[in-house]
């Protein structure tokens, strides 16, 4: 019985693309944000935002002519994203005493190595990944120290607050507080579609429970905050957070570079050490493009 792992390599590169953009679109975020449109392929280290702010006079239109009191103001805002990478070395001999094993059917005289194969051998690792780029994408902090692993990027939660004054919530448990959190929001922009309270998972677990104990029916798959038309995002990026935000999606822009050399996923033997070298490379940062129309909160213990 043989079992060729010669092609590992260049199977490992047929689907590089498909690896990587689960290890970045796995995260609950930035899935989000790439579904809805929200995000920018090929940023090499920053790119311009257009912003656009606008005013109106009105006037009486009893005269002729022309008198310009309104202001429309362009600017933009930066996009920055940080060139990331995983590096890791596998005991040759681990692979072959578990998922290459698994590979080798009984009875079979040669076996190769699938996509199957490649994917399984990667998916804690993209998970893994997915993980922490949902922790960048809201807590990042390029002054925070580097055993934090937060330093390479600003996230929403630090780009959310400037200028903002965190609200003060009344209610004797989370549901009531998200719902003075919501009653707060600019009521401008908190009725459009694409509008959000993003929480942490923890948080909605204490707003179903709330539920459950007021005797109140919600069905499972509602996003819908109890009373209000408030949508909730649970964003596990929150998790260990207290905090809530309030803003539209579209007020939040993902960057990746996504070209070239910059992301990849690699998988390749080397005889020097005897180990497999499984090597992940990524770009990603993340924008808020008008803070002020963000809302925080911090919701009590």
């Amino acid at each position: 019985m043989a079992l060729d792992v010669s092609a590992m390599t260049a199977q490992t590169a047929l689907i590089s693309d498909k690896l990587i953009t689960k290890a970045i679109a796995n995260s609950a975020t930035a899935q989000m944000l790439i579904s809805s449109g929200n995000y920018q392929a090929g940023v090499k280290s920053q790119e311009a935002v257009l912003k656009m702010s606008a005013n109106v006079t009105v006037q009486s239109g009893a005269n002729c002519g022309r008198n310009p009191l309104d202001s429309t103001v362009f600017g933009e805002a930066i996009l920055k994203v940080a060139p990331l990478k995983s590096n890791d070395n596998i005991c040759a001999k681990t692979f072959y005493a578990t998922y290459l094993q698994a590979a080798i059917s009984k009875g079979q005289v040669d076996e190769s190595i699938d996509s199957t194969i490649i994917e399984q051998i990667t998916a804690k690792k993209i998970e893994a990944i997915a993980s922490v780029n949902e922790k960048l994408l809201w807590n990042g902090d390029t002054a925070a120290l580097p055993a934090t692993g937060l330093q390479f990027i600003d996230g929403i939660r630090k780009q959310a607050k400037v200028g903002n004054t965190a609200l003060t919530l009344v209610g004797a448990d989370t549901l009531a507080r998200l719902q003075s959190a919501f009653l707060q929001a600019n009521v401008d922009i908190k009725h459009d579609e694409d509008f959000y309270i993003f929480v942490s998972e923890q948080v909605y677990d204490e707003y179903l429970m709330n539920l459950a104990n007021r005797n109140v029916f919600q069905p499972t798959d509602s996003n819908k905050l109890f009373g209000s038309t408030g949508k909730i995002f649970v964003a596990p990026g929150l998790n260990g957070s207290r905090e809530i935000f309030m803003g539209k999606q579209e007020n939040i822009q993902l960057g990746i570079d996504g070209e070239g050399d910059s992301q990849y996923a690699k998988l390749k033997y080397s005889d020097e050490t005897d180990s497999w070298y499984l090597d992940f490379a990524w770009s990603i940062g993340v924008k808020v493009i008008y803070p002020e129309e963000f809302a925080f909160a911090v919701l009590a213990a």
